[in-house]
């Protein structure tokens, strides 16, 4: 299978994306990547190679930016035509809405049209609209599943929307135990955005410090004007390290000898953050934020000071968050298991058979998915 991803993520020691289309090439698929040389977590002050080759994986960083990408779609489809339509791919995968007009433009080089999926983070009635605008998409996806987004409504003759987590990869070392971290919380995220809940955040602060026995706290977060406003208006009052920017394994090594990792995210999409702390075992705290499908009190996280509290006092309360997350990690997250299921979109897309695919990997309540070594095979998921 030829499969090609237009993304806004290429960077791999910024950005986790890439590593799913590198796993796709680790099965035996050819994977062009084309995107910007910049990635907006670095502002711009981080630029990758032109073009890069990772075995079966080939990047082409066509674009200076993501803003770039974001222009008139006929001058992105310009840039980006030559090394499309050079690889002849047979199924083209696009992440974020604002890549999907000059993608389907790509697509229409091929007659047929080249079938396409798109990912969309924060799927609204509005973006589903603007998307008919464009052509139909055989398969629509998005790891935030709301009541009034039910597949079943979403789902429209020639399209088929499917909840799909986002994927996430860490190294994995491990877990430390409760005793051998650091009195420390750690925060990575923006809050320029309402849906962080920056007021949440705000609110949660004095409390942790307050009612816990965290003795600092790590914030990693983009130079926004509401971070640097919280930061400054706290530095002096509390022990606060922030840095705006961290390399992923840096990052990843913070997390895993932190005592407990937390954001205040409004909306149910666990962004990356949530779900590098799973993997690495360091417990999560969902207490201002959504996460409802995600975060279970006690199980795969902590939902209240309370349930922190306890955490931090009981190292076997501690394990058990622990072993939880991972465990919902790897069902849910893991590249291993987004990665088989986003080759069964692709490989029935081409097989003629997209409903039938739709009908097995659709979300329905309750469903607990199988580890992806039941799938793939024993050590898969190691």
């Amino acid at each position: 299978m030829r499969i090609c991803s237009v993304v806004t993520a290429c960077i791999r020691e910024r950005d986790n994306q890439l590593d799913l289309y590198h796993w796709w090439s680790t099965q035996g698929h050819d994977v062009l990547v084309i995107g910007p040389r910049r990635s907006d977590p670095t502002k711009g002050l981080q630029e990758a190679p032109p073009s890069e080759t990772m075995g079966r994986l080939r990047v082409e960083r066509v674009f200076e930016d993501i803003p770039d990408m974001w222009g008139p779609p006929e001058r992105s489809f310009a840039k980006a035509r030559e090394v499309f339509v050079d690889f002849r791919p047979d199924v083209l995968w696009v992440w974020h809405e604002a890549n999907f007009p000059f993608s389907h433009q790509l697509a229409q080089e091929f007659s047929p049209p080249v079938p396409m999926v798109l990912y969309l983070e924060i799927p609204t009635q509005k973006i589903m609209d603007l998307a008919r605008i464009f052509g139909e998409v055989p398969f629509t996806l998005s790891a935030v599943l709301l009541d009034k987004l039910r597949e079943a409504e979403m789902t429209r003759p020639g399209t088929w929307f499917l909840k799909m987590e986002i994927p996430v990869g860490t190294a994995a070392p491990p877990f430390l135990p409760r005793e051998k971290r650091l009195n420390r919380g750690i925060f990575c995220g923006s809050l320029g955005y309402p849906y962080k809940g920056p007021d949440q955040f705000e609110a949660l602060l004095p409390r942790l410090f307050a009612e816990t026995p965290m003795e600092r706290l790590l914030m990693v977060s983009p130079g926004n004007a509401r971070a640097v406003e919280i930061y400054e208006k706290y530095r002096d009052r509390y022990p606060i390290d922030f840095v705006e920017s961290m390399p992923r394994q840096q990052l990843h090594a913070e997390i895993a000898r932190s005592a407990f990792g937390f954001h205040t995210m409004t909306i149910e999409s666990p962004a990356s953050f949530c779900v590098e702390c799973m993997a690495l075992g360091t417990p999560f705290l969902a207490a201002e934020s959504g996460l409802g499908g995600v975060i279970e009190d006690g199980v795969t996280g902590l939902r209240s000071v309370d349930s922190l509290n306890r955490a931090l006092a009981d190292p076997d309360f501690y394990a058990a968050v622990q072993r939880g997350a991972h465990d919902y990690y790897l069902r849910h997250f893991s590249l291993e298991s987004v990665g088989w299921r986003t080759l069964a979109l692709f490989q029935g897309i081409l097989d003629g058979n997209p409903a039938a695919v739709w009908e097995r990997l659709r979300y329905r309540p309750g469903q607990t998915l199988p580890l992806p070594a039941e799938v793939l095979g024993a050590g898969s998921a190691s």
